[in-house]
This record gives C-alpha cells, sequence and structure tokens, in this order.
C-alpha cells in the first residue's frame, strides 16, 4: 500500500479540508489536504508539496504525529499563518476532465459546527490533543476544539 502524508491546518478555530470525490465509493466527502509520498521523497516533503499542489500554501511543520490512527500514514500537524488558500489541482487526477477530479473545493469547518466531522475527523481531533499534550505544546485553540 502506498505510504500518504497528511496535514492538519487550524486557524481561527476551523480545521481546513479538501474536499472531493473519494475514489472508493464516489462520495462527496471532505479529508485532510494531503497525498501520496513520490519516489525518493520524504513524508515531510510530500505534506509541504501537497500543500502547495491542492492550496496553492506554504505551510510550516510543527510537528508530526508518533502515533499514527492510519496505516501507511504521516500526519503532521502543518501552519499556515495568514495565508489565502485556493484550489489547485492533484496532479494524480490530471489524466481525467476537470469536472471527474478527486477535488472540488477548499473547506474550513469551524470547531463550533462539531457535527460536520466525520467519525475519522474526530479521532484525528482526539490524537492531536494527545500528541499536543505529550509535546508540551498548548495552543491557543486546544481549549476550543
Amino acid at each position: 500500500m502506498r505510504q500518504r502524508a497528511q496535514a492538519i491546518i487550524i486557524r481561527d478555530r476551523a480545521m481546513l479540508f479538501a474536499y472531493g470525490i473519494v475514489s472508493s465509493d464516489n462520495e462527496l466527502r471532505h479529508s485532510f489536504i494531503g497525498g501520496g509520498i513520490e519516489q525518493g521523497e520524504s513524508p515531510e516533503e510530500a505534506v509541504l508539496r501537497e500543500l502547495r499542489e491542492e492550496a496553492h500554501i506554504d505551510g510550516r511543520i510543527i510537528f508530526k504525529f508518533n502515533c499514527e490512527i492510519a496505516e501507511n500514514h504521516h500526519t503532521f500537524l502543518i501552519h499556515i499563518g495568514n495565508q489565502s488558500c485556493r484550489l489547485g489541482t492533484d496532479p494524480e487526477e490530471e489524466h481525467l476532465a476537470l469536472e471527474e477530479r478527486n477535488l472540488k473545493d477548499l473547506i474550513w469547518i469551524l470547531f463550533e459546527d462539531r457535527h460536520l466531522f466525520t467519525s475519522i475527523d474526530k479521532e484525528y481531533i482526539e490524537r492531536l490533543i494527545e500528541e499536543c499534550k505529550e509535546r508540551e505544546y498548548y495552543p491557543e485553540w486546544i481549549v476550543d476544539i
């Protein structure tokens, strides 16, 4: 199974997600920005490349999760400052017509809209809180999440 790198991005009491078709079931859903790690690329390089490709932003890695939820995943907490995100492309899907590509939009889900988080989102949020505590890293949003 291919290795995947993904980014958790939090700003203004909200989390950033890519929105599009999930290939396994053809449903429109949100997921963390990320993708496959290319040959010779580190997970750190991959997650930063995916941010540039899918959201046209540069990120700074705060930390990589020590304990992953999904096998073959590398999850990173990423800081993007006040950059504006805009929909990019998913080069892995460039062979498809624009309307058929997986990535449809970028969305921010507010913490107060918890009902929009999926069960996997909630698992990652719980893991994120644990990872922050293990590192004694307490950003201002930790009490709100």
